[in-house]
């Protein structure tokens, strides 16, 4: 990043809250840092961590000091509603441009973002996402352990994370455990975005599925068997189908 910044004419840096992982405290500082040198806009995307780690965004709980931070449906409960907020010197630029929009004077996701916000703040629903992320990572962990297998679990406890670790074959094996758990009524993959709907008890149920389809998976990674145990394709890796 310092050796971008040291060739490059950079006006804005662009960073989110976190996704999978938070940023180092040592990234954090050379943001800031840059920005300072260069007279640079922090802009925080918090479309994905807003609201799920404290009452705003993660930014709050690194020390990052940014200029404008973006919010995402996440503030209206899924209502289509977004935010761009940010310091007076700089959103007061927006007076010097023109900006207009089509469903300015629709109300639902303005309605709705208030109430989810009361809502969030009053009951401090990011301590039941964290509290629940950790216990699908911790039994994810436990039963990984179990039935041998390798893998890795996030940092971001909202949007908690299993990242296997057999290189080609990691694809293969995400589709696997989607087919299986499929079959025992789950739509799942790799992935959680924890809801404050999600209890103890629905935890409990799903990670005894998991535990059925962990030893299926641990079986055909032992017996190089998991092309033979797919019925489907395997998955798409995310964007790079778009490249």
């Amino acid at each position: 990043l310092e050796a971008l910044a040291e060739d490059e004419d950079i006006g804005v840096i662009v960073i989110e809250g976190a996704r999978y992982d938070f940023p180092t405290p040592e990234f954090i500082s050379s943001v800031q840092r840059i920005a300072v040198d260069k007279n640079a806009v922090v802009v925080v995307d918090e479309i994905t961590s807003g609201w799920r780690m404290t009452d705003g965004g993660v930014y709050k709980l690194n020390g990052l000091n940014p200029d404008i931070v973006v919010y995402g449906k996440g503030m209206g409960n899924g209502f289509a509603i977004s935010a761009v907020i940010g310091k007076k010197e700089v959103m007061d630029q927006a007076q010097e441009t023109f900006i207009s929009g089509t469903f300015w004077t629709e109300r639902i996701g303005f309605a709705a973002a208030l109430r989810t916000i009361e809502v969030l703040v009053r009951e401090k629903v990011w301590e039941h996402l964290i509290a629940i992320g950790t216990k699908i990572g911790n039994g994810w962990e436990l039963l990984a352990e179990k039935h041998g297998l390798k893998l890795t679990i996030t940092d971001f406890k909202p949007l908690i994370t299993m990242k296997f670790d057999y290189g080609e074959l990691n694809s293969a094996i995400v589709t696997l455990f989607t087919q299986e758990m499929l079959k025992r009524g789950y739509i799942a993959a790799s992935s959680i975005y924890v809801s404050y709907a999600h209890n103890e008890e629905i935890v409990e149920e799903y990670l005894e599925s998991v535990d059925e389809v962990f030893g299926i998976m641990a079986d055909a990674i032992t017996n190089n068997s998991i092309s033979g145990k797919l019925e489907t394709s395997i998955r798409d890796e995310g964007f790079k189908r778009l490249t």
